[in-house]
């Protein structure tokens, strides 16, 4: 079980791109979703700008939001 994050395609559906991510971040996630404990973070969650810049800075990486949608889903 582990989390990814996932981009997909504006002009289409295709998957292009997969990062997996450390389950520690789950917290994070909680705060920048705005998620309560009380949901166990099955589903799949869309990441908005704020969001995707927040996690650019953590994990050092790029996310190209003019072709991508991205969204954070728990992989089991």
């Amino acid at each position: 079980m582990s989390w990814v994050i996932r981009g997909f395609e504006r002009d289409g559906d295709a998957l292009v791109r997969e990062i997996a991510v450390d389950d520690a971040l789950r917290v994070v996630f909680r705060r920048l979703l705005d998620v309560p404990e009380s949901d166990p973070m099955y589903d799949s969650f869309p990441l908005d700008q704020h969001a995707l810049e927040r996690l650019a800075e953590m994990l050092m990486l790029e996310f190209d939001t003019t072709s991508e949608n991205y969204f954070l889903e728990f992989d089991a």
